[in-house]
Parts: structure tokens; sequence; C-alpha cells
């Protein structure tokens, strides 16, 4: 005979559930830790917050308030400039808008941060180019409220 009775059985059956169950929620709590960020994280956050805002405020200074935005970007921070009239006209007149073009104009209005670093930032954000292109089109005169209206 087994010993194996309906109660035996469905005791197993509920340590087996508690036994996910605590598992699932030790695997939720390892999760949220990783997530939150530590304090060498929140610190380096803060020193390249403070280092886009200093570059904020100096290219305000030397190009006009008007003239340049922040843009502000997962990870990170983004200034561009209003680009010149002849490099908007360029890049309108493109056959195509492709990345790369977009890049290209981009990159003639970039402030902050340098070349090199925005070159990373773009192979590990590659999405954010449009974003930024729209900042630089929006200092050129484009109103993306009045096209959506239309």
């Amino acid at each position: 005979m087994s010993d194996v009775t309906p109660e035996n059985a469905e005791a197993q059956l509920a340590a087996q559930l508690a036994a996910i169950r605590e598992e699932r929620a030790n695997l939720k709590v390892d999760r949220e830790a990783r997530a939150t960020p530590s304090v060498e994280d929140q610190i380096k956050a803060e020193t390249q917050a403070l280092a886009a805002e200093r570059a904020l405020d100096e290219a305000q200074r030397k190009y006009g308030a008007k003239q340049v935005r922040l843009v502000r970007i997962p990870d990170g921070a983004v200034i561009v400039r209003r680009p010149h009239w002849v490099a908007y006209r360029k890049f309108q007149d493109q056959k195509e808008f492709t990345y790369d073009a977009t890049e290209e104009f981009v990159t003639g209005c970039l402030v902050y941060p340098d070349r090199r670093a925005f070159a990373k930032l773009l192979e590990e954000q590659p999405a954010v180019l449009a974003q930024i292109g729209l900042a630089c089109g929006e200092l050129a005169g484009l109103r993306v409220d009045e096209l959506k209206s239309k």
C-alpha cells in the first residue's frame, strides 16, 4: 500500500506552491535591488547633470538663450545650437532623410558633449538622434504643433 494519501498529496502541492511563490518573491526583491541606483551611480548621474547645466549656461552666454536647447535623453543630456541656414537648407534639400544625413546635420549643431562622446552616445542609444534632430529643427523655426494640425 502507498503512503500517499489525498491529504499528503495536498500538503506536498501546497509546499511546492509556497516554494515557487517564495522564489518569485526573492527574484522580485533581487530585480528591484538591481534597478535601484547605487550611491556611486547617483553621484555619476548628478555629476553628468551638473556638467550639462554648466555647458548650457556657457552656451547661452556664448550664443544667446534662444539660440540653444538642452535635450534631456536617457542617461544624459545634449546641447545643440540653432543651425546655420545653409546647413538647414542642405539638410532639407536631401532626396532622402537618412540616419547619416541627420547625424551630420545634428553634429553641426552640437555644443555638448564633444563629438567623441556624442558618437558613443549614439552607439548606445541611436534612437535619440531623432529627438535631437527635432530640437535642431525647432531652433531653426520648425513648429511641430503647426505641422500636426495641417
